[in-house]
């Protein structure tokens, strides 16, 4: 928290021709709320606070995402004033890699990751080869979106719920237990089937009415 406190020092102008330039976050702490970072540029040899660009910036709005210490961003200067510096973006290096497994999965994938440390935030995954969209959390839950259908499982994968696009079906699965509680609940179909492999009840603390043009037990 010590660079919290540094300063960008007198307005000076930059190396002549130096309008963009590499630095490095070392505090991204903004505790006046104006969507800046302490950036550290070897270039310069000076750390200097610098806006964030954003798409849809405004007040209140837009793709808010603050870098995390240590990444590596470009930075632009208005009018090639060191102290009047901006944030145009992340750059991925040889220690930071991009957050694919490999080469020819980049071709395809269009990917939002976040978090505190790398691999370990949300994740929204766009894959153009499979055709699909995957949603992951950083417990791990997952909401998979394919041509197949929707698939919402959780971090174990012992609960899931299925939207099936060819049997036009849902169905729910689950490891333990599934229980549906309202004030009313309705079932209606053309054919209804309650089965219990092991042990059935059925049982009501008011009046139980079974009804039907013919009623069969056993």
């Amino acid at each position: 928290m010590t660079g919290l406190f540094e300063q960008a020092g007198p307005a000076t102008a930059a190396a002549p021709g130096l309008t963009v330039a590499v630095g490095v976050v070392s505090n991204n702490v903004d505790t006046l709320m104006e969507g800046k970072i302490l950036v550290r540029v070897p270039a310069l040899e000076r750390t200097l606070w610098a806006r964030l660009c954003a798409p849809g910036a405004g007040s209140g709005a837009g793709l808010f995402y603050v870098p995390r210490i240590d990444d590596e961003v470009l930075l632009a200067f208005a009018g090639g004033d060191v102290t009047d510096a901006y944030v145009l973006g992340g750059l991925w290096n040889r220690q930071d890699s991009i957050p694919v497994s490999d080469p020819l999965t980049a071709l395809t994938t269009r990917l939002l990751a976040s978090g505190v440390t790398a691999g370990a935030g949300h994740e929204i995954k766009l894959d153009d080869l499979e055709q699909t969209v995957t949603i992951t959390t950083s417990t791990g839950q997952k909401v998979t979106m394919d041509p197949a259908g929707i698939v919402l499982t959780n971090l174990a994968g012992t609960v899931k719920v299925s939207l099936d696009n060819a049997s036009q079906a849902v169905t729910l699965q689950a490891a333990a237990s599934i229980s549906i509680k309202a004030p009313k609940i309705s079932l209606e179909g053309a054919t209804v089937e309650i089965n219990g492999t092991a042990t059935a009840t059925l049982k009501s603390s008011g009046v139980c009415n079974v009804t039907g043009t013919l009623v069969k037990i056993n």
